[in-house]
């Protein structure tokens, strides 16, 4: 950034570290699902990948804050760093509810495909017993139907099923005798439609506006909206102190 100007770099930087939050967030996802039996630098890379998507909206939301209280910027560039910073907690928090999800999603379906493997494995001992669907629910939101991983409950099941009107749970057990890595797979083509969820998701929370179509549903993502939201109202009572306040008033013209 040496070329740019003194009074744009704030803002350029904020742009360059919501650009970079981002690709971690995707780039978790993409790694992640696109490597099976990951080898220990793989798992390496994929735990600092985690971490980072964590990290980075903190220093997002910290050097937009800290930027906006220095007075060697006039009070319209410290308001538009505000702006900027506003959308770009949007969009990192959006990405850390997308990696969020997409490890919630690889959860739900390996413990739902050993649900089932066990399930086979008592009805084949005692075949007058009764086979327990899975009541697991614990995704990372609730409202958010696409899931970036296959389950067995995913499969399909064939004619021959329905004609001699065996139970689902039936198939599913022989599902999971199959190879995990043939029944537990990344899905791409939901990629789109979770990633808008979260998106959707994020400018509700921000904007404190809660529709409550998408809720979180386990304590740290409650917690990471909590903070978002927060955040929001923080940045917003900056905002309001840079237009209103004596505080803000303007040291370089």
């Amino acid at each position: 950034m040496r070329g740019t100007p003194m009074r744009l770099r704030p803002v350029v930087a904020l742009i360059l570290t919501t650009v970079a939050s981002l690709a971690v967030s995707v780039g978790f996802v993409e790694l992640v699902g696109r490597v099976s039996n990951p080898a220990t630098a793989q798992i390496l890379a994929i735990i600092v990948l985690w971490l980072l998507t964590f990290l980075l909206p903190l220093v997002v939301v910290g050097y937009a804050i800290y930027k906006s209280l220095r007075q060697q910027h006039s009070r319209r560039e410290r308001l538009a760093l505000i702006l900027v910073s506003y959308l770009s907690v949007i969009l990192v928090s959006a990405g850390l509810y997308y990696s969020i999800s997409f490890a919630e999603d690889h959860n739900f379906a390996v413990r739902q495909f050993f649900h089932y493997q066990y399930e086979g494995n008592l009805f084949r001992s005692n075949l007058s017993r009764s086979i327990h669907r899975s009541t697991d629910t614990g995704r990372a939101f609730n409202g958010i139907d696409a899931r970036l991983y296959s389950s067995a409950e995913d499969s399909d099941i064939p004619e021959e099923y329905r004609l001699r009107d065996d139970p689902p749970e039936k198939y599913w057990i022989e599902v999971a005798q199959r190879p995990f890595d043939n029944v537990v797979r990344f899905q791409p083509a939901a990629r789109l439609a979770v990633f808008g969820d979260c998106l959707h998701f994020s400018v509700m929370t921000m904007t404190t506006v809660g529709l409550g179509d998408i809720s979180p549903r386990l304590w740290y993502t409650k917690l990471a909206s909590d903070i978002q939201a927060l955040t929001g109202v923080c940045l917003f009572v900056v905002a309001l102190g840079m237009l209103f306040g004596n505080w803000a008033s303007v040291s370089a013209g």
